[in-house]
C-alpha cells in the first residue's frame, strides 16, 4: 500500500494503510496515516468510521460512539460501523440496542461474519440458544476462516452434548486455518469429552506450539496427561500454566487435584486455596480445600472452607454432613418455588408507560432470607 501511495495511489492507498494498521493494532501508525488522510481528503465519507474505530481501540468509548454515529448518519448501510457501535452498546450493557445494531449490520451486509458472531453472543447471553446457533452458523458460512465464529458454534454444540459435531466442526475449521491455536485448543477440549486423551494431548501440544502463553491449552494438556496416568507431567504442565498467569483459576484448581493424586496434600491444599481466593463463588474449589484440610487434620481451616461451600450451595448434603461432624448446623434450607411476574405479585403502572412489579416474601421466624433467581433480563435504568 505504501508503494501504491508513492506511485500515485492517493486516498485509496491511505485508507487501506489506515485499516491495516488498525487491524494489526498499530495505533501510532494508524493515527499517523489517519492524519495524512484527513489532510489529503478532509471530506472523505469514511473518515468518521476510521476515527471511531481508532477511538474504540484507544479506550475512548464516548469518542468512538460519537464518530461511529456520525459515520452511520453519513452512510446508514455502513455495516462495519454498525457492528462496532453495536459492540460498544453491548459492553455498556445496552443489550437490546446492541442486538438492533447487529441485526441491521447483517441486513446491510449478509457477509459480515463479525456481526453475526456478536449477534450470536447476545442471543446466547439472553437464553435464545436456537437463534444463537443459527447466528453462529451464519458467521461460519460468511467466513469459514473466522476462528471466533467456529469456536463459539463449537462451544454451543459441546454444551448441548453434541460432542462429535463439535469435533467435526473444529477439524473442518482447522482445514481453513491450520495455525489457529484457539481452534486447536478447542478441539483438544472436545476430544477430552470423547475420552480420547491421546488425541487431545496431540492437539493441545500443537496449540501451545502456536501460542506458548495460551494457559487454556496448557490446562487441557495437563488434563490429557493426567487421564493417561502421567500425573507428574500433568503437575508440571499445570504449574507452568499458573506461572504464565498467576490468576488462572483452572490452573490452580487442576494443580490441586493432580497433587492429591500424587499424595502431596500440602501442595493440593495450596492449589485449592489459591483457586478459591480467585473465585470465591466456586463450590468445587471450596470443597477441595475443605476436604484436603480435613484429611490433614486442620479442623479450623476445613470448617472455614466448608462454611464457604455451604453458603455457595446450601442444598449440598455432603457439606451439611461435614459441618454437622464439626458441630455446626446447616447454613440454610433450600425451598424451591416457581414465582413469576405473570403468576404472582402485582403490577404498578408508571408515568413513562412502563410498569413496576411488586412482590412480598416472608419467612416467619427466619433470621435471614436469601433469594435465588433463574434467567432474567434487567432493562436499562433497573
Amino acid at each position: 500500500f505504501e508503494e501504491a501511495l508513492a506511485t500515485g495511489g492517493g486516498v485509496a492507498s491511505l485508507v487501506n494503510i489506515t485499516r491495516l494498521k488498525l487491524a494489526t493494532l498499530d495505533l501510532a501508525g494508524a493515527r499517523d496515516s489517519l492524519e495524512r488522510l484527513e489532510r489529503a481528503a478532509p471530506d472523505f465519507a469514511q473518515l468518521a468510521a476510521l476515527r471511531g474505530w481508532l477511538a474504540d481501540l484507544e479506550g475512548d468509548p464516548v469518542g468512538a460512539r460519537r464518530e461511529l454515529m456520525r459515520a452511520i448518519e453519513i452512510d446508514p448501510a455502513d455495516s462495519r460501523s454498525l457492528t462496532r457501535l453495536g459492540h460498544l452498546e453491548e459492553v455498556a450493557g445496552r443489550i437490546d440496542e446492541a442486538e438492533r445494531l447487529y441485526r441491521e449490520a447483517v441486513r446491510t451486509d449478509p457477509e459480515n461474519a463479525e456481526a453475526f458472531n456478536y449477534l450470536g453472543n447476545v442471543l446466547r447471553a439472553t437464553g435464545r440458544m436456537d437463534a444463537a446457533e443459527e447466528a453462529y452458523r451464519a458467521a461460519v458460512e460468511a467466513d469459514p476462516r473466522s476462528p471466533g465464529g467456529i469456536n463459539n458454534l463449537g462451544l454451543m454444540l459441546l454444551r448441548a452434548g453434541r460432542v462429535e459435531e463439535a469435533v467435526a466442526l473444529y477439524r473442518s475449521g482447522l482445514g481453513h486455518v491450520p495455525g489457529s491455536a484457539l481452534l486447536r485448543n478447542s478441539l483438544a477440549a472436545a476430544l477430552l469429552r470423547t475420552g480420547d486423551a491421546g488425541a487431545a494431548e496431540a492437539e493441545a501440544r500443537l496449540a501451545i506450539e502456536a501460542a506458548p502463553d495460551l494457559v487454556e491449552a496448557r490446562n487441557n494438556l495437563g488434563i490429557a496427561l493426567a487421564e493417561q496416568g502421567r500425573a507428574r507431567e500433568a503437575a508440571e504442565t499445570f504449574g507452568r500454566a499458573v506461572e504464565i498467569d498467576p490468576r488462572d483459576y483452572d490452573g490452580w484448581f487442576n494443580l490441586g487435584r493432580v497433587r492429591l493424586l500424587l499424595g502431596e496434600r500440602e501442595g493440593a491444599l495450596d492449589g485449592f486455596e489459591r483457586a478459591s481466593s480467585l473465585r470465591p463463588d466456586r463450590f468445587d474449589a471450596a470443597v477441595g480445600a475443605a476436604e484436603t484440610a480435613r484429611a490433614l487434620g486442620r479442623t479450623d481451616v476445613a470448617r472455614r472452607h466448608y462454611e464457604r461451600a455451604a453458603a455457595i450451595r446450601p442444598d449440598s448434603e455432603r457439606v451439611a454432613r461435614r459441618l454437622e461432624e464439626l458441630g455446626i448446623n446447616r447454613f440454610a434450607e433450600r425451598i424451591d418455588v416457581d414465582i413469576r411476574p405473570d403468576t404472582h405479585g402485582t403490577w404498578e403502572p408508571l408515568p413513562d408507560n412502563r410498569s413496576r412489579w411488586h412482590i412480598t416474601i416472608a419467612s416467619a421466624g427466619a433470621v435471614s432470607l436469601n433469594l435465588g433467581f433463574g434467567r432474567y433480563r434487567m432493562p436499562d435504568g433497573g
